[in-house]
């Protein structure tokens, strides 16, 4: 019955011929399950498989890189999930190729021979995001670690999602990252590794034809001071995780109008500042945010993409962080340098969420906590004229999130898998 009303639900909504390239969708999602269930009749090899949100990136390309750039690949066989696959191929020419490696639909539409072999046959799975393998029966000879995209704590809300096949293994930086991550998802019986996460090597090591990019395309030398501003994004299409209570014209903590913009894109010429805003890609199509602003840069995935930087590549070249409530900023104290907080919906987020994790989360945001455009620019201010005022608390709360502060997470990977 539930099936017949569907059909009827998707028939009405989208017609005969939607009704029937959904239903072929479904067929090709099935087969590809029955395909994968055949080649694990087939012996486990020495084949890595990656995934990434944002095709490649974070963690599980960091940790890709690494091995690339080290000769651990030449052993192995590489499988890419990636959504797109002709970027990603030519962001491989551009790095001068990736040997031993191709690019697979990770959610496939159609029957696809190759993502159902190489999840079969692979002897590790590294994801940061997506778990593809969570409605798939692996072997015990399968390793899937989860790289994780951030420190565990803050935002609130559990997955309700209940996995068939959960990782092995997780990456943590420390005893409370351990602690914090069963609160929003149940990861079984998987053990935590404190190797902390790869995408944070990048802030410690020094690439120059990657800051020489960074700099032909954004400038940044020719400014006193170069602010990063990484808002959380408080829209989705997951209800779980959308904030409707945000409702302005530029959808930002603080700033809420095209014309407070451009005062603030006004102060920041006078103090030869600029600011990096990076903001999520539905925000970028508010009319708001179509118009120019002097010292104010959108910063979009595209264009890093483009460029083959990394995200993390480019923020150890900025001088202070702007968030709320993204764990960004446990990443950020390993530049130790400021940091403002923007918390002028404090308790309308925690109530949206149903709480922070911890619940004195506020307590391990080391800088200034803002709730008025007034208070922004004060904060603003100590930061451009060379005041740190929260030195001390960072260096405090440091060992709380990081057990190891050297940075080589990626090594430490290798190493412990004997990659």
């Amino acid at each position: 019955m539930h099936s017949i009303n569907k059909i009827i639900k998707v028939t009405s909504e989208k017609g005969v011929i939607g009704l029937v390239k959904a239903l072929q969708v479904h067929l090709a999602i099935s087969m590809n399950r029955l395909l994968y269930r055949l080649y694990q009749f087939t012996p486990v090899k020495d084949i890595l498989v990656f995934e990434s949100e944002g095709d490649l990136t974070d963690n599980a390309y960091a940790l890709f890189d690494y091995m690339r750039c080290n000769g651990n690949l030449k052993k192995y066989k590489v499988y890419w999930l990636v959504n797109d696959i002709e970027s990603a191929k030519r962001y491989a020419e551009r790095n001068g190729g990736f040997p031993n490696t191709e690019f697979v639909k990770k959610f496939p539409r159609k029957v696809d021979l190759k993502w159902s072999k190489c999840l079969a046959t692979c002897r590790f799975f590294f994801y940061d995001h997506s778990n593809v393998m969570h409605n798939l029966d692996k072997r015990s000879n399968q390793t899937i670690v989860y790289l994780t995209h951030g420190f565990a704590g803050y935002k609130a809300g559990k997955k309700a999602q209940v996995d068939k096949t959960k990782p092995d293994y997780v990456t943590v930086t420390s005893n409370l990252s351990e602690k914090l991550y069963p609160c929003f998802e149940d990861f079984g019986s998987a053990k935590f590794i404190h190797c902390g996460m790869p995408r944070l090597d990048y802030l410690m090591c020094f690439d120059k034809n990657i800051e020489e990019k960074i700099e032909h395309r954004y400038k940044l030398s020719s400014y006193k001071k170069v602010l990063l501003w990484m808002p959380t994004f408080r829209e989705s299409n997951h209800k779980e995780i959308s904030e409707d209570y945000m409702k302005t014209e530029t959808h930002l903590p603080i700033v809420y109008t095209r014309e407070q913009l451009m005062h603030l894109s006004q102060y920041l010429v006078r103090m030869q500042t600029v600011l990096i805003l990076k903001i999520h890609p539905l925000q970028l199509d508010l009319p708001v945010f179509c118009e120019n602003y002097d010292n104010i840069l959108f910063l979009k995935d595209e264009q890093l993409h483009q460029l083959n930087v990394q995200l993390y590549q480019f923020i150890k070249l900025t001088d202070a962080l702007i968030t709320d409530y993204s764990s960004i900023s446990a990443d950020y104290m390993l530049l130790d340098k400021p940091m403002i907080f923007t918390v002028d919906d404090y308790e309308e987020y925690k109530k949206s969420r149903g709480g922070f994790i911890p619940n004195n989360a506020i307590d391990y945001w080391a800088g200034s906590h803002v709730k008025s455009l007034k208070e922004f620019y004060d904060a603003l201010e100590r930061i451009i004229t060379n005041f740190d005022d929260y030195k001390e608390e960072r260096k405090r709360l440091m060992p709380q999130f990081y057990e190891d502060t050297r940075m080589i997470s990626a090594k430490k990977l290798v190493d412990f898998f004997d990659l």
